[in-house]
């Protein structure tokens, strides 16, 4: 329905269940007071990749599958060592913790049939299935919304650590109703918090928005269109076209940088381009400039 093909969902499927071995390990870890930076980052962004309509590559989520395995081998380390430290027994762990991604891509795709969201519809019933996917599924919100606003130098480690908590529930592949319920409203008041989050990375950056009148006919001159979601790639835009004679445009979920007081002080931020994302391929082919796609 989205539009990638069976190929990328299925990669997509066994990147999801590396990062649920990460979070297996990033929970016992953080219990022990030991966190990871980088491993964190990376559960946010690998989930994201994984959202609607942000990457049909699956060359790169080979690529991705390779990083999340040296994360979560980097984190399993450092847990192990922290409880040897503390005078515990590491836990012995399996299932997603100890996945090891195959060389060739159809020993991938081998991997990614036995991990799917279904995999075990006939034993649990669609209920337990479908409250897994609840989560999952918000879990990929939350990494998205978080993820922007990490870009624009905002982190909370609250967030972190909730992430890996839901990412930990899910590798354990839980059959009470209750308990995912109550997991999914728990991932509901974290995703309050991350788009507080966002939000204060947006405002404390570009200042508070304003309703914008926008235009949506084409200035004659050469021009630039940006699609996305990030607005300081945007904002590093308009700063290396000032005074460059270059008119840069909004497309698709852009369009509120309009609103944003730093961003519509640039005069070259002349208007908005096209519809909606769906309507890209025309769009972009019709376009007379180069395009920068963020996100």
């Amino acid at each position: 329905m989205c539009g990638k093909d069976a190929t990328t969902s299925d990669l997509q499927d066994l990147l999801i269940e590396a990062i649920k071995g990460m979070g297996q390990y990033a929970v016992r870890a953080r219990a022990l007071g030991v966190s990871d930076a980088q491993a964190d980052e990376f559960m946010l962004y690998g989930l994201f990749t994984t959202l609607t309509n942000v990457n049909f590559n699956p060359t790169r989520f080979v690529g991705l599958l390779k990083e999340a395995t040296t994360h979560r081998e980097r984190l399993a380390q450092a847990y192990r060592a922290a409880a040897q430290a503390q005078g515990q027994t590491p836990a012995a762990l399996s299932g997603a913790a100890v996945l090891q991604p195959a060389g060739e891509l159809a020993q991938l795709l081998e991997q990614a049939a036995t991990v799917p969201v279904n995999a075990d519809l006939a034993q649990v019933g669609e209920d337990i299935v479908g409250l897994r996917a609840l989560l999952l599924y918000g879990l990929k919100g939350v990494a998205a919304y978080a993820y922007h606003a990490l870009v624009l130098g905002y982190r909370d480690e609250t967030i972190f650590a909730g992430v890996a908590e839901a990412l930990d529930l899910l590798a354990n592949h839980p059959n009470d109703a209750q308990v995912l319920l109550d997991a999914a409203l728990k991932l509901g008041h974290l995703n309050l918090r991350v788009m507080e989050l966002l939000d204060a990375a947006n405002t404390g950056r570009f200042g508070t928005p304003t309703p914008t009148k926008v235009r949506i006919t084409p200035v004659a001159g050469k021009a630039i269109l940006v699609s996305g979601h990030d607005l300081g790639d945007l904002e590093a835009l308009l700063e290396q076209t000032k005074d460059l004679g270059i008119h840069i445009y909004t497309h698709g979920e852009m369009l509120p940088a309009h609103a944003y007081p730093t961003l519509k002080a640039y005069p070259h931020l002349v208007g908005n381009y096209g519809g909606a994302w769906q309507d890209q391929q025309r769009d972009f082919a019709e376009f007379p400039g180069a395009i920068l796609m963020t996100s």
